[in-house]
């Protein structure tokens, strides 16, 4: 039976105010809890959480704003399941900002599960996130017109496998299924293999006993050990199915390859990989490891009391910081809270963004002058330009015009060469916003941008 009570809803007398000092009460309706549960509390998604009980059948669930609520806090004060629970039944604080009576109170860690797999079959953490911000935005009249942009990397909360130990869980979790739902295929397959994924993981993947050569062998066997599961049920309709199954063909297919008919484990994977079968959306980042990154939107005008976080997107780690200004534009169209001025680092300055934001194709970004009143920009995007490409340098004159002596060149080596032309180098008028001039003076007619550079013609 559902449990709903309007947080809207006040008392003549409030009771925390005869429970607490009144230093105590004094700093309760001066912080965070007032302000939650006065402005935060009534947006929680009580009646999406109430659709998954009956209106008057069964035994009462908890006050749904309140557990709602309770979830919110819990990620805000990053709390464990077992803490937010007794933060439910003994802190009074917690209890302010709920709207609960300080008295008779009961949650348990099962509940909170139950409540947080109902978020997420409804998603509606992100829509408490945009509720909660434009109810911010509005309560405390702050400027958004000033936003700054980065990105950080949120660590999944798996294990963290290496390459051996991804490959002979996936195997593992793999030959569960089979033996559980066909045990004569199971019996079947290679006792080699039976016995190797039966063992305990120290008596697979105990490699700290083996020198290097042992190392590389255990890998390969572990390599041709998922090839011939792979081979084994491609056809076999009763498994080739199982998500179990397709874990261990992309695990395959992004960590070994067959060269010659041989397994060959791949010395490189790059980023965009599995890193546990238990959590497939994971992805590794070469400088912050596993798990995902968030591209995160903040104000820093002066008018405001503090900076809030405006937009939060999800991505996985190995995604390009590049590619995040136009999810943003997206994010605004469709939120709004959009700035005038975007501040973001090297990452994000290439001219495609520069580009995106200014609501123009590149044609007609640099094309042909239009009228005055024409350009209608996303949002101005200031970002350090990334300058020199590695490994791209000019060759010095002067090394050119001295010859080719051991002398020379060691002199010509100690001259830096000049660095490449980047966009800053072209003239550019703001009036008609196009480049209107090579660096070298002469008239530009046509400017287009290829591969994040500038070709020109003049």
């Amino acid at each position: 039976m559902r449990n709903l009570k309007d947080p809207r809803q006040t008392s003549l007398f409030d009771e925390f105010e005869g429970l607490l000092s009144s230093v105590a009460y004094r700093r309760l309706t001066g912080g965070w809890q007032h302000l939650f549960r006065h402005a935060i509390l009534k947006l929680m998604p009580a009646q999406k959480l109430a659709a998954h009980f009956d209106p008057t059948l069964g035994r009462p669930t908890k006050e749904l704003y309140s557990v709602a609520g309770m979830l919110f806090i819990m990620e805000f004060r990053n709390w464990t399941h077992d803490a937010a629970a007794d933060a439910y039944m003994f802190n009074l604080d917690v209890q302010y900002a709920l709207h609960l009576k300080p008295e008779n109170q009961s949650l348990c860690r099962r509940t909170i599960e139950r409540y947080i797999r109902l978020f997420r079959t409804e998603e509606l953490a992100q829509q408490i996130m945009l509720d909660v911000t434009a109810e911010l935005v509005q309560l405390l009249e702050l400027d958004v017109s000033k936003q700054r942009l980065d990105s950080t990397h949120v660590e999944s909360n798996m294990a963290k496998f290496g390459r051996m130990q991804l490959i002979a869980t996936t195997i593992r979790r793999f030959l569960v299924q089979v033996k559980r739902h066909d045990e004569g295929s199971y019996n079947a397959l290679k006792k080699s293999v039976r016995d190797r994924y039966e063992a305990s993981d120290q008596s697979i993947l105990g490699w700290k006993s083996l020198d290097n050569d042992g190392v590389n062998a255990l890998r390969q066997g572990i390599a041709a050990d998922l090839a011939y599961l792979v081979e084994r049920y491609r056809r076999n309709k009763s498994h080739n199915g199982r998500s179990t199954y397709l874990m261990l063909v992309k695990v395959f297919e992004q960590q070994c390859e067959v060269i010659d008919e041989k397994v060959v484990v791949n010395k490189k994977t790059g980023g965009n990989i599995i890193c546990n079968p238990a959590d497939p959306d994971a992805t590794f980042d070469g400088h912050k490891g596993s798990g995902y990154q968030v591209q995160l939107s903040e104000t820093y005008s002066a008018d405001n009391s503090g900076p809030l976080i405006i937009a939060a997107l999800p991505e996985t780690a190995c995604e390009s910081d590049s590619r995040a200004i136009v999810k943003l534009i997206e994010h605004f169209d469709e939120h709004g809270h959009r700035p005038q001025t975007l501040l973001a680092d090297t990452a994000y300055g290439s001219d495609e963004n520069f580009m995106a934001c200014s609501r123009h194709s590149p044609q007609s970004y640099l094309g042909p002058a239009h009228d005055e009143g024409s350009v209608n920009p996303v949002f101005e995007l200031i970002s350090p330009t990334s300058g020199q490409e590695k490994g791209s340098t000019k060759t010095s004159l002067a090394s050119a015009e001295q010859g080719s002596t051991a002398a020379n060149t060691s002199a010509a080596a100690k001259i830096s060469s000049p660095p490449l032309l980047t966009i800053l180098d072209f003239a550019y008028d703001c009036q008609s916003n196009r480049f209107t001039h090579c660096p070298a003076g002469l008239e530009l007619h046509r400017a287009t941008t290829v591969n994040a550079k500038i070709n020109t013609c003049y």
